[in-house]
């Protein structure tokens, strides 16, 4: 389980909390790029320069703030040293984001986004998290001994052939909201 990406979902659900955001209207992601740049591995784009004040990783350090010394210990050293080069930007307070949500909300999305994946939350940490303590049925839950498998995982598709099977996947659904719908007499 990816739990930066959960650390965004659960950003997002923050952000329902009606005294974090007002209006439903003004709703954004915690960190709403539109180009991954040097997190893909096929940009060719000459502008997608990890310093980019656009780029996905530039979103995340003014919210998150650079990385520290010990985390750049956790990359390969071309990337860090890349990132050395980078002005330091310190981390917003999630508390100023989210003003409604209570400290332990805070510290659970804190130490899901952590940058060094050393340090953020494994499953089972994010899972037992006091945040959490309260919505927990610890009787209910079962723990599987069969490891989960997503077919796609195993394909090897390229990124095209993916986004096809994809393209193709939301037409097929699409189709019945588009497609004129028969009166029932």
């Amino acid at each position: 389980v990816d739990i930066w990406s959960v650390g965004c979902i659960f950003a997002e659900l923050l952000n329902m909390l009606p005294d974090n955001v007002k209006d439903y209207k003004a709703r954004r992601p915690i960190f709403p790029g539109d180009s991954c740049g040097v997190l893909s591995i096929d940009s060719t784009d000459e502008s997608d320069q990890i310093g980019d004040e656009s780029g996905q990783l530039m979103i995340i350090f003014k919210v998150m703030g650079t990385p520290t010394e010990r985390d750049l210990t956790n990359i390969d050293p071309v990337t860090a040293n890349q990132l050395r080069k980078l002005r330091f930007i310190p981390a917003k307070s999630l508390h100023s984001i989210y003003p409604a949500s209570d400290n332990r909300a805070i510290d659970l999305l804190t130490k899901m986004l952590a940058f060094n994946p050393a340090e953020r939350l494994s499953v089972d940490e994010a899972i037992n998290h006091p945040y959490l303590a309260s919505c927990r049925q610890i009787a209910l839950e079962r723990e599987s001994n069969i490891p989960m498998s997503a077919a796609i995982e195993n394909i090897g598709e390229s990124a095209n052939h993916l986004f096809e099977n994809v393209a193709h996947e939301v037409l097929h659904y699409r189709q019945s909201d588009i497609a004129p719908h028969k009166s029932h007499k």
